[in-house]
């Protein structure tokens, strides 16, 4: 039922968003080939760019496009010693979805999830701050869903 501008505002946002901003970032990225700065370009996806939602189409197609651009990113990138990886949380409590879950339908997909609660936006950090660590200087092209099991369900 999206207009043809929706789709186009989702697609802009999500997908082409995304790779003109890591575009952006890698070429200032490159452009100092004397710094030994660690180079990181780390994607927020989203658990439904790995799993299927009715009456998400859209949405689903532009996230599962950015989990693969980050994982095309990472092969062409690897060269310039910049890692690139995707961190896709599971639903939390926004402006976005809040009407949605006021509903039948949300509150029995809450109902769903092993812990039948919203996870903060805090959750994520400490999937972000590792990969932006020397401890994850060698991962690339990896996905870290972060959801409370929201995807197993």
């Amino acid at each position: 039922k999206l207009s043809l501008k929706d789709i186009d505002s989702v697609l802009d946002v999500n997908l082409r968003g995304s790779l003109l901003t890591a575009r952006e970032g890698a070429i200032r990225m490159t452009g100092d080939s004397a710094s030994r700065a660690r180079r990181r370009i780390i994607f927020i996806s989203s658990i439904l760019g790995t799993k299927p939602e009715s009456g998400a189409a859209t949405y689903n197609a532009t996230k599962a496009g950015v989990n693969l651009l980050s994982k095309s990113l990472a092969i062409e990138w690897a060269k310039h010693g910049i890692t690139v990886n995707t961190v896709s949380p599971g639903y939390m409590q926004t402006e976005i979805i809040d009407e949605f879950f006021e509903k039948p339908a949300g509150e029995a997909m809450i109902n769903r999830w092993p812990a039948k609660e919203f996870m903060p936006i805090a959750a994520l950090d400490p999937a972000v701050l590792f990969l932006l660590s020397e401890s994850a200087q060698f991962t690339t092209g990896a996905e870290i869903i972060v959801d409370e099991g929201q995807s197993l369900t």
